[in-house]
């Protein structure tokens, strides 16, 4: 069978089965997810790049102050933001580190979302009242 076929298929499925609102089930625990996650992820990548980071450049290690790195510098197009130099290893350790995180911090939530997504044609009911039964649930056993 072709995958066209088997996408088609599936998409047809799910509008005789559930309509159209079958198309986003499960969009609010995702997007639940998806809030922390990138959180996390913004803040240790931001944090770990300002850690490990150059200085914006013409300011002396000894007199910066963090109100220097936030203000924008004038220029000829106007005020733009100070610029720093990053290497790229910087970017990528920045990288990997917020991703570690925010995936070792949010694992739970994924944990609960699959769960319900798995399971919510056997219950229709809402998902605060199924996350805390799997949590509870998961604890017991």
């Amino acid at each position: 069978m072709h995958a066209g076929h088997i996408l088609t298929g599936t998409f047809r499925n799910i509008i005789q089965h559930d309509g159209f609102r079958g198309l986003y089930r499960g969009l609010g625990p995702t997007i639940l997810g998806y809030l922390p996650t990138w959180a996390i992820y913004f803040s240790v990548y931001d944090g770990i790049k300002t850690l490990f980071g150059e200085l914006p450049l013409g300011i002396d290690p000894p007199v910066a102050k963090s109100s220097e790195r936030l203000y924008p510098a004038p220029s000829a197009k106007g005020y733009q933001p100070i610029v720093r130099e990053h290497p790229w290893s910087l970017h990528i350790l920045s990288a990997m580190a917020a991703g570690a995180t925010s995936t070792i911090c949010t694992n739970p939530l994924w944990v609960i979302k699959t769960r319900f997504m798995v399971r919510a044609p056997l219950s229709r009911r809402p998902f605060t009242h199924m996350a805390l039964e799997y949590v509870l649930l998961d604890t017991i056993t």
